[in-house]
C-alpha cells in the first residue's frame, strides 16, 4: 500500500454525539488499497462529542481531531474551509457527523472511477433517509430523474440533486471569498466544481444514509427560510461568476434569485 494519502474524508460535527459512532465506524470500516485520512471537525459541541472524537483519535492513527473551544460557524468561518486548508488528499469525501455510509467499498469505487476519468470533478451515488434510530423513512433521497451523469453545464447551473454524504470530488478547486456568506455550502461547492469537470452517478455503490432528527440543521427549516437561504446562495454564485467574467452564468443566477424572491413574496401574502 502506498503511504501517500489519496483521500481526505471530512466529518463535520456539532452536537452529534448520539450519532457519531455510527458515522465514524462506517468510515473507518472502508476497505481501500490506498491511504485515507479522516478529518473530524467539531464546532464547540456541548454534548460530549469532543470526548468521543478524542477517544477515536487515540485508537485510529488516520483520524485527526480538530476540536474548537469556540464556535467558528457563528463567526462566519465554515468548518469545510478549515478542513480544506489542512487536507492532504487528492480527493475529498464528505459526511456530516449525523449521517453514515452503507458500503465498505464506497471510497475505493469512487477513487477508482475518478482516477480513470480525469474529465470528471465529482462523483456521487444514492442515499436513503433514516430517522434518529436509523430506521428507513425513505428508500431514496435522490429523485429517479437525478440518478444521472451531469454535464459541466448542468453542474454549473445547479440543476442537481447530490446528497452531501455520497459526494466524492477533487480537492484542487479554489473556494472563492463569497463562499463564507453562503448557508447552502454543499450546493455552492458542487456548482463551483462544474467549472472543473463533469459529475458521475455511480449506481454500484450501496446507499449512504441521511438522517432526519430534531437537532439536524435542515430537519426543521421552514419553507420561508429555505427560500431565503437559496436566494442568498444564488446571489453569491452570481457574484462568483461575475468576478470570473462568466457573464452569462452571472445573469442566469441573478434571474434565478429574482424568481425566488418573487415566489417568496407571493408565499408571504
Amino acid at each position: 500500500m502506498n503511504n501517500e494519502i489519496k483521500v481526505s474524508v471530512f466529518v463535520i460535527s456539532y452536537n452529534h454525539k448520539a450519532f457519531l459512532k455510527e458515522c465514524l465506524d462506517s468510515i473507518l470500516a472502508q476497505k481501500t488499497t490506498f491511504e485515507f485520512e479522516v478529518l473530524v471537525h467539531d464546532d464547540a459541541s456541548i454534548d460530549g462529542s469532543q470526548e468521543m472524537i478524542n477517544e477515536y483519535s487515540k485508537k485510529h492513527s488516520n483520524l485527526v481531531a480538530i476540536l474548537q473551544a469556540e464556535n467558528q460557524y457563528s463567526k462566519g468561518i465554515k468548518p469545510f474551509s478549515i478542513l480544506k486548508s489542512t487536507a492532504k488528499g487528492d480527493y475529498i469525501a464528505w459526511c456530516e457527523g449525523d449521517d453514515f455510509w452503507g458500503d465498505e467499498h464506497k471510497l475505493q469505487k469512487q477513487f477508482d472511477f475518478m482516477e480513470a476519468n480525469p474529465e470528471y470533478s465529482l462523483c456521487y451515488h444514492n442515499s436513503n433517509v433514516v430517522d434518529e434510530n436509523s430506521s428507513t423513512i425513505r428508500d431514496s433521497k435522490v429523485p429517479d430523474n437525478h440518478k444521472v451523469d451531469y454535464s459541466k453545464k448542468l453542474l454549473q447551473k445547479g440543476k442537481i440533486s447530490i446528497p452531501t454524504q455520497t459526494s466524492f470530488f477533487i480537492s484542487s478547486f479554489e473556494l472563492p471569498p463569497y463562499y463564507s456568506n453562503v448557508v447552502n455550502e454543499d450546493i455552492f461547492i458542487f456548482i463551483i466544481l462544474g467549472s472543473y469537470g463533469k459529475g458521475k452517478y455511480l449506481s454500484s455503490i450501496m446507499s449512504s444514509s441521511y438522517r432526519v432528527h430534531d437537532g439536524g440543521v435542515w430537519s426543521k427549516v421552514d419553507k420561508v427560510k429555505t427560500y431565503k437561504h437559496l436566494i442568498n446562495t444564488y446571489k453569491n454564485i452570481s457574484k462568483y461568476y461575475y468576478s470570473s467574467k462568466q457573464l452569462y452564468m452571472a445573469l442566469y443566477f441573478f434571474m434565478r434569485k429574482l424568481k425566488l424572491q418573487l415566489r417568496l413574496l407571493k408565499s408571504c401574502h
